[in-house]
């Protein structure tokens, strides 16, 4: 999958900055035949190897790659093989898309399992370091949050250190979502700092939905323009 910047736009720039690492990490897993996902838009599979998918599956395209690599088979990354896509012109139009993917995730990961296993060799290892730690990182930094809201009302030594570098981390955070104001590599930081609360947040409240199970599988079409 190829996205399209949009120029100006610090957040498409962040995301573009988080494909180029996904596609890195595909390629190399697909070298090695362990690509833990496929793009919705852009994939085939051997025909006497599709045997549906369960109705309510949110991420067809996650759970299906997943089921081969449990089931022995090797799934492939093919870099000829490209599609474009436009990205949207807000950060806020990606959220929700990001919310109903989060649910998705969560719900695959209860399904999938089997696939930690160390008898995959390889897949499991892959699986548990690209996806599964991901899937963590929202409560990894909740806990972190905590820990130093914690520090600070036990008056641990250094805590006052630790709380004002957290502050200017949500400060720049929050000052991310209006990057484009923010003149030069200072702008761009902030961007990232955004894209990457917003990715976690957007995890998090999918995994709150998947929770209550209120994620439906169809969703609304992401504006682009």
């Amino acid at each position: 999958m190829v996205f399209r910047p949009r120029e100006g736009e610090a957040h498409t720039q962040s995301e573009g900055i988080y494909w180029k690492l996904e596609t890195w990490l595909k390629q190399h897993e697909g070298g090695r035949g362990v690509l833990l996902g496929a793009n919705g838009a852009n994939y085939a599979l051997r025909r006497d190897l599709w045997t549906g998918c369960p109705p309510e599956i949110v991420v067809e395209d996650l759970y299906v790659p997943l089921r081969l690599l449990m089931e022995g088979w090797a799934v492939l990354f093919e870099p000829a093989a490209l599609a474009y896509e436009e990205l949207p012109p807000a950060l806020s139009d990606e959220f929700g898309r990001r919310v109903r993917i989060g649910a998705g995730d969560y719900q695959i990961l209860a399904r999938c399992l089997a696939l930690l296993n160390p008898a995959h060799g390889l897949a499991a290892w892959v699986f548990f370091s690209h996806k599964v730690l991901r899937w963590l990182v929202p409560f990894f930094m909740l806990s972190a949050l905590l820990a130093v809201f914690a520090l600070l009302l036990l008056g641990a030594a250094g805590s006052f250190v630790v709380g004002a570098a957290c502050l200017a981390v949500l400060t720049l955070t929050a000052a991310g979502f209006f990057s484009s104001r923010l003149p030069g590599p200072l702008g761009r930081l902030a961007a990232v700092s955004a894209y990457f609360a917003s990715m976690n947040a957007a995890l998090l409240l999918g995994c709150l939905r998947w929770l209550r199970g209120g994620q439906k599988t169809t969703w609304k079409r992401t504006r682009r323009s």
